[in-house]
């Protein structure tokens, strides 16, 4: 399957077309392939119709030309370089800042997984179902409050130093906080600086930073 029969109006020689030299993310490539075999392409691409070059769906591009595809539906867009690059990252950016309800997720992919063809064409396979559904069950056996999860331990604060990074760590079990601790050979506190040196030999860096637990 190629293009859907409701996109056809849109198909474009997809040598017309290219990626956009600053598109900064990093797709997976094998699993949109995938979905486009099973599903076919049922959205357009988005593109800037001056240049040509790919606003939304670059990584899309790629799949279809790794499959051969001599078409691809395209929605042009008629727009000038700095539109083009903020559409660009706020496609990506809105697609990063997204999140689930792993309940709800959960609940979908059992659903699908009991039917003839399981969770083919989903992005997902037993082994993440599985995966998804052992963390919810720990989740459900061992809720974790952060708030009150480092109520009493001692903190680590300094007014003279500044992070380059500050890190929080929470953690499923009290016995996975003590492992955590153990392995970095440090008494359990709130939080400390780490590395004690930046790690960095001949660097311009001086900073430490902060990973808080």
């Amino acid at each position: 399957m190629n293009i859907r029969p409701e996109l056809k109006e849109l198909a474009t020689p997809i040598n017309k077309i290219k990626p956009h030299p600053r598109n900064v993310r990093q797709g997976d490539i094998g699993a949109i392939c995938t979905s486009l075999t099973e599903h076919g392409q049922y959205r357009p691409i988005v593109v800037q119709k001056k240049s040509r070059h790919i606003l939304a769906g670059n990584h899309t591009y790629l799949a279809a030309k790794s499959l051969g595809w001599e078409e691809i539906a395209v929605t042009f867009v008629d727009c000038d370089d700095e539109a083009a690059l903020r559409i660009l990252l706020v496609d990506n950016r809105a697609s990063s800042l997204a999140t689930y309800d792993d309940h709800a997720l959960g609940d979908l992919l059992q659903e699908l997984a009991v039917t003839d063809r399981g969770l083919t064409g989903t992005g997902y396979d037993a082994d993440d179902l599985d995966d998804l559904l052992r963390l919810l069950e720990s989740l459900s056996a061992n809720p974790i409050d952060p708030y009150k999860e480092w109520e009493g331990i001692s903190d680590y604060r300094s007014e003279d130093k500044n992070s380059v990074f500050h890190t929080t760590v929470h953690f499923a079990s009290d016995e996975d906080a003590d492992r955590f601790f153990e392995t970095l050979k440090r008494d359990k506190t709130g939080s400390f600086w780490w590395p004690d040196t930046d790690g960095h030999l001949g660097s311009t860096v001086k900073k430490q930073f902060v990973a808080e637990a």
